[in-house]
């Protein structure tokens, strides 16, 4: 049967430390793994502090079998983890191992999954930088660069700037220009256009799915009214050749150099 280690109170863990490195000439420590006792393979593990520290950094550690394999399974750092807390958390552990559960497995599954969603919580504004830069390689002038900044900075990133990319949806996009599509609509149409490529760079990357909710034709042309709609040109009539003398002159204010006819 394996040995009952004696169940240490607060006060006792409190006072549990590195021990002397064996055979050292020297007051030299090494790592100690203390039995606390309350779960069988409970343990305290306490290194060597750093020069000018009395005590060095302490966690708990579940020694214990799992399937055929003996596994240090981590419970978190001492006293941040109290004794009757890390006490809990090994019983937990052994129970999960009952059940066939690998703790140690569970928790980098756990982890991964967890890194995976936080590579896709990208926001717009961190695409968005990316496909500047892209185009900035395609532009013939860093005016043009300046221009698509300031567009985006101006008309796209109050409304979602900060949004996960993944969470941008049509309701946003119709936020965004709704103020801009007929009062400057040469504009809206630049910054609907580039918001489009933005989030069709985010899905190649995977980090969206599903339609593209900047899209036009069968999208937002549902909401917004066509552009020959609100951007109509009016065309002054065409003047007369005879009339171009005495147009000339009201420009100018001068009188012409020529004579419209004369050889």
């Amino acid at each position: 049967m394996p040995k009952i280690a004696r169940e240490l109170s607060d006060a006792a863990v409190r006072k549990l430390s590195a021990k002397p490195k064996s055979g050292a000439k020297t007051e030299e420590l090494t790592t100690a793994y203390h039995a606390v006792g309350g779960v069988s393979g409970l343990l305290l593990v306490c290194r060597p502090p750093s020069p000018g520290q009395t005590i060095g950094p302490r966690s708990w550690i579940l020694r214990t079998t799992v399937g055929d394999k003996r596994r240090d399974i981590g419970l978190g750092g001492y006293p941040d983890v109290p004794l009757a807390k890390a006490r809990d958390r090994a019983r937990e552990a052994k129970d999960k191992i009952l059940q066939g559960i690998d703790p140690i497995a569970e928790r980098k599954a756990l982890k991964s999954s967890l890194a995976a969603q936080q590579a896709k919580a990208v926001t717009f504004s961190l695409v968005a930088q990316e496909y500047i830069l892209k185009k900035s390689k395609e532009f013939k002038s860093v005016k043009q660069t300046y221009k698509l900044t300031q567009q985006l900075e101006t008309y796209a990133y109050p409304v979602i700037g900060n949004l996960v990319v993944a969470d941008i949806e049509r309701a946003h996009i119709v936020k965004l220009l709704d103020p801009i599509w007929e009062k400057k609509h040469e504009t809206a149409t630049r910054v609907r256009l580039h918001v489009e490529r933005v989030l069709d760079l985010a899905g190649a990357k995977g980090l969206r799915q599903g339609d593209n909710p900047a899209r036009w034709k069968g999208n937002l042309d549902l909401t917004f009214p066509a552009g020959h709609k609100v951007a109509n040109r009016k065309h002054h009539n065409a003047l007369a050749v005879n009339d171009m003398p005495d147009f000339w002159k009201s420009l100018t204010g001068n009188p012409p150099i020529f004579s419209w006819g004369s050889q």
